[in-house]
C-alpha cells in the first residue's frame, strides 16, 4: 500500500498500518475512515441518528422525561408534563407550582389531563382522592 496516497497515515502497529480518522481524529485501521467505531456508534445513537428513540424516557418515579439537549457533556431531560403545562399557559411554571395529573396516570400528559396548582392544593387533591378511592374500594372501615 502506498502510504503517500493517504495523508492521515501515522505509522505501523503490530506490522499493520494505522491511520488517523479524518473527523474524530482517533486511530483507525482503514485510511478512508471518517470516525472510529466508538465515535460512529455515538453519532448513530445521537439526535437524528438511526438509533435515536425520540429522546423520551420514563424515570424511576414513572414520569415521562423529554430530551432537551446536552450541557457539559451530559444529556438534559425535562419532565414532559411540566413542558406541556408551560406551553398551555404560555409561560414558565413558578417554583411553587405543581402539575397534577387529573386521572392519576403519570404518563398521560395531554394538556386536558393536567392541572397547574399550588403545593397545598395538590396535597389536598392527593389526600382527598386517596380517601375517596379507599371508601369506594373498601367501604367505611
Amino acid at each position: 500500500m502506498n502510504k503517500s496516497k493517504y495523508n492521515n497515515y501515522i505509522g505501523r502497529l503490530n506490522n499493520n498500518p494505522i491511520y488517523r480518522a479524518s473527523v474524530c481524529g482517533h486511530i483507525v485501521l482503514k485510511p478512508e475512515t471518517k470516525n472510529c467505531r466508538l465515535c460512529s456508534d455515538k453519532i448513530r445513537s445521537g439526535f437524528g441518528g438511526p438509533r435515536w428513540l425520540g429522546g423520551n424516557i420514563v424515570d424511576q418515579m414513572g414520569y415521562t422525561r423529554i430530551y432537551i439537549g446536552r450541557l457539559n457533556g451530559h444529556s438534559r431531560y425535562e419532565l414532559e408534563h411540566r413542558a406541556v403545562a408551560e406551553r398551555a399557559i404560555g409561560r414558565k411554571l413558578k417554583s411553587n407550582e405543581i402539575v397534577h395529573h387529573i386521572n392519576m396516570d403519570k404518563t398521560d400528559n395531554r394538556h386536558k389531563n393536567l392541572l397547574v396548582c399550588s403545593q397545598s392544593y395538590h396535597r389536598w387533591l392527593e389526600s382527598d382522592y386517596a380517601k375517596r378511592f379507599a371508601k369506594e374500594k373498601f367501604g367505611d372501615i
